[in-house]
């Protein structure tokens, strides 16, 4: 499986990009859904509710004097997901893993209300 679209530019200091979706396409085919530089609200209103959806993000840690980026892989299953899309999907994260290459956190939910900016840096950044 080679690199995901979108995944380098994501990873590039010198991109805008810090997301890139992949929805599937039919029940095993993964294709760019959706990618954008609008952070992570942009990414949360880009999620559908009846679809299993990957992503790459890239967001930012640490304090002021030492901002670094973190790559975080997302698995969402949207609240109106049929079952077999949810089972089909799961499988599919080592490859997923390869496709987008290294990441810091996996973070995985079915509910929007999880699907959140403060929930992804608790993962982030352990207390």
């Amino acid at each position: 499986m080679s690199a995901c679209p979108g995944a380098g530019q994501v990873r590039s200091d010198g991109s805008d990009l810090n997301w890139v979706a992949l929805k599937y396409d039919g029940k095993t085919k993964l294709a760019v859904g959706g990618k954008g530089a609008g952070g992570f609200a942009e990414f949360k209103a880009y999620l559908p509710d009846d679809q299993c959806t990957w992503a790459f993000l890239r967001m930012m840690a640490g304090d002021q004097e030492s901002r670094r980026p973190k790559f975080v892989l997302v698995q969402y299953n949207g609240p109106s997901t049929p079952a077999m899309a949810k089972s089909r999907a799961g499988p599919h994260k080592p490859d997923i893993e390869n496709f987008v290459g290294q990441h810091h956190v996996f973070f995985f939910t079915d509910d929007p209300e999880d699907m959140s900016v403060c929930a992804c840096a608790d993962v982030l950044i352990p207390t």
